[in-house]
């Protein structure tokens, strides 16, 4: 019983201070699925989300986001929905892993007035093969191209 109650301990701490083992951001492809609020009341069954694309690539990043829709079970990828580009870069604040980025490019999106923002967002790695960016967790993929 002991055992378990340690190695409960041990996952909890490892979850909660991921980067006291010294655990880093391995470079390459990482995949996220963002939900997106349903865009067709009209057909509430259908389900939006953003694939969101993840490269790194040591400090560097790149998020490529596409809109697909989840409809009879079917993946289907929308071509007139917003396709937003993002890069930025990862620092260290006081011990916190975190990014500035901003979008880059946006195909199918009317840029703001006064421009795209700059994102300053915490990132929590959950492993070297996942991390958690803006709500989104990204898992790590090792081929290049993802469908």
């Amino acid at each position: 019983m002991k055992k378990i109650i340690i190695y409960f301990y041990i996952i909890t701490i490892l979850n909660l201070f991921p980067n006291a083992l010294g655990m880093e951001l391995i470079d390459g492809n990482y995949i996220g699925w963002k939900p997106i609020p349903t865009q067709d009341p009209q057909e509430p069954k259908i389900e939006w989300f953003n694939l969101q694309k993840l490269t790194i690539e040591k400090e560097n990043l790149i998020i490529k986001t596409s809109t697909r829709l989840l409809k009879d079970g079917v993946v289907v990828s929308s071509v007139s929905s917003p396709f937003l580009t993002y890069k930025g870069q990862f620092y260290n604040l006081n011990g916190v892993l975190r990014v500035k980025m901003r979008v880059v490019n946006a195909d199918y999106a009317r840029e703001p007035e006064g421009g795209w923002p700059e994102l300053d967002l915490e990132v929590k790695i959950l492993n070297g093969l996942s991390i958690v960016l803006d709500g989104v967790t990204y898992i790590y993929h090792e081929n290049e191209r993802v469908k």
